[in-house]
């Protein structure tokens, strides 16, 4: 501005801060003479925004921790509590429940191959992190986050 740039083409030269439409609605306060009444305008929309933003978020949050809690449940069962049914089982001879045969057979195999899991694990994460500093993976990544029936339709519609 102080080159005697208009103010809307300053915000223009910073992209990654203000969008085209940002630009657009200044340009068109600038023009009008309403420029207090636009930015006034917008402030308030971008202020909407990020509360709605901040639910959406603080909402995600319960489900989130709902699974994780679902899922140290499952490995605490699978770790202490159906090795001590296998070993009752075995001790009266006596045919395991299906669905605890699947429990053990789950847990063996992640014991069996615990070392390759972790490994496989942590290269996924590296690799996910090094993947995600592209434009073209942060792209991709989003538009399977947006294609999630439930979640894209909440994101899409809290930004």
């Amino acid at each position: 501005m102080q080159g005697g740039k208009a103010f809307a083409e300053s915000l223009a030269d910073h992209p990654r801060v203000f969008d085209t439409l940002f630009c657009s609605l200044v340009l068109a306060g600038e023009s009008g003479g309403a420029l207090t009444t636009t930015l006034q305008r917008l402030g308030d929309h971008f202020a909407e925004k990020d509360k709605l933003a901040r639910k959406v978020k603080g909402a995600m949050s319960y489900p989130i921790f709902v699974v994780v809690f679902i899922f140290l449940i499952l490995v605490a069962v699978m770790m202490f509590i159906i090795p001590r049914f296998r070993t009752i089982f075995d001790q009266i001879n006596g045919e395991l429940p299906m669905f605890t045969k699947i429990f053990i057979t789950v847990y063996d195999n992640i014991m069996a191959n615990f070392i390759f899991g972790i490994s496989f694990v942590v290269a996924i994460i590296i690799f996910c992190g090094v993947w995600n500093k592209t434009d073209k993976a942060r792209r991709q990544f989003s538009q399977l986050i947006l294609s999630i029936p439930m979640i894209g339709k909440i994101i899409r519609e809290s930004f």
